[in-house]
């Protein structure tokens, strides 16, 4: 037998019809001429999908081209929610058509002439408030009714930073966790150039 497709329906009409026949019974249309040879293409399909993928070495080669390509620099990455510090997968490519879950955003936007400081597309201040150390103490500082409070055994040094404010040249106090403590020497100028996952 050279192989040739008539030549392969004679044979499995002759040598397989007792392991086809049942099955081609259950088909819709399992009497058409073909139907042994479909239920023959599709059990090679279901052994080849169950082992490891057949590929030669010009294939793997353009594979592993193409996937060092999509991953070199910053392309792919995993970033951290500034809102809610979940870890999320940051692919360049996916985010290009606009399904990534995350994208790179500058928080800090620069002060332009006559322009307040912004962070997020927010004014400064109120983000100001929200985290600082004087909100934070507003709400939970009374610890119980006789008057212990916070404050007695906490100072909140290692826990706050100065923000930029403006209002206030001095800025204001904010509560943050202490691995965020290695920007307190920064200036603002410092802030606009960092990147942050929203």
């Amino acid at each position: 037998m050279d192989g040739n497709e008539s030549q392969l329906h004679a044979h499995l009409r002759a040598e397989h019809a007792a392991d086809l026949a049942p099955i081609a019974a259950c088909m819709l249309r399992g009497n058409v001429k073909d139907a042994f040879l479909s239920i023959y293409n599709e059990a090679i399909a279901t052994k080849c999908r169950s082992q490891a993928p057949i590929a030669g070495c010009s294939l793997d080669r353009k594979a592993l081209k193409s996937f060092a390509e999509a991953c070199k620099g910053e392309k792919v990455g995993s970033l951290v929610c500034f809102v809610c510090a979940c870890t999320y997968t940051y692919v360049e490519e996916v985010a290009a058509e606009g399904k990534c879950d995350i994208e790179w955003a500058r928080p800090w936007k620069p002060r332009m002439e006559g322009q307040d400081l912004l962070f997020l597309d927010r004014p400064i201040d109120e983000t100001g408030d929200i985290l600082s150390l004087e909100t934070f103490l507003d709400r939970y500082d009374k610890l119980t009714d006789a008057g212990h409070r916070l404050q007695d055994k906490e100072t909140f040094g290692d826990w706050s930073l100065m923000w930029p404010s403006n209002s206030s040249p001095a800025g204001r106090k904010i509560l943050c966790c202490p691995e965020d403590f290695l920007f307190h020497a920064c200036v603002c100028a410092c802030f606009s150039s960092v990147k942050t996952g929203v």
